[in-house]
């Protein structure tokens, strides 16, 4: 659950909280090994799939490339760069 200034809480018994930042969480996945990145970015994805919100997001953008909107791997080259300089 999403705490006060980009912290993180997570229950650690019934009465007590303890706040987590984002910089903690990703430097504990970047300790994880291969397998364990492995089961994290597939329980993110179903997390994602359970989002009713997120479902409509993808299948709009799905009907937007059945219409031929779609990008060249050049342009999603460009756009990845100029969010890794934006620090995105």
């Amino acid at each position: 659950m999403a705490g006060i200034d980009g912290c993180v809480d997570y229950a650690i018994d019934e009465e007590e909280t303890e706040a987590v930042s984002l910089t903690e969480v990703k430097s504990a996945i970047d300790k994880l090994s291969d397998e364990e990145q492995l089961h994290l970015r597939s329980y993110f994805q179903e997390k994602l799939l359970q989002n009713a919100e997120w479902r409509r997001e993808i299948s709009r953008r799905m009907r937007e490339m059945d219409t031929g909107k779609k990008f060249t791997s050049e342009q999603v080259e460009l756009l990845v760069r100029k969010l890794e300089t934006e620090g995105r």
